[in-house]
């Protein structure tokens, strides 16, 4: 090998040597940083509407309800009025408390601790 072939890897590799941390630099960011795409979720859609339930020897009545996708929801205070289920909501709608048939049989929904209490049981719900 002559003395310019030498020079001329010489410089080759001090080049390289120049440029390889920038480039360690930009890969370790690239994959060492979390790419996250944050997508916009567009917001649920609700349709308010009424349903007609019937009770067996109870009858039949139209509740207010919501409508998301294929579940329905329908108030517990609509629905314990309809079956006659003496119930009174908390000043906050978090909770209703009531007794079903008899004072001696009394029940709590309470949402705020996701439990309902009926005489002296406790059931969690979600």
């Amino acid at each position: 090998m002559t003395t310019g072939s030498k020079n001329i890897i010489l410089r080759c590799l001090r080049s390289i040597f120049r440029v390889t941390p920038v480039w360690m630099i930009f890969c370790a960011i690239l994959f060492a940083a979390p790419l996250k795409a944050t997508a916009i979720e567009p917001e649920p859609v609700f349709y308010e509407t009424s349903v007609f339930v019937v009770v067996q020897g109870i009858g039949g009545a139209e509740i207010p309800a919501v409508i998301n996708n294929d579940s329905a929801y329908l108030s517990i205070t609509d629905i314990f009025n309809f079956l006659k289920i003496r119930n009174t909501a908390s000043p906050h709608m978090d909770s209703i408390y009531g007794f079903f048939i008899n004072e001696n049989a009394p029940f709590l929904v309470d949402k705020k601790n996701n439990v309902i209490h009926y005489q002296d049981k406790i059931v969690p719900f979600e």
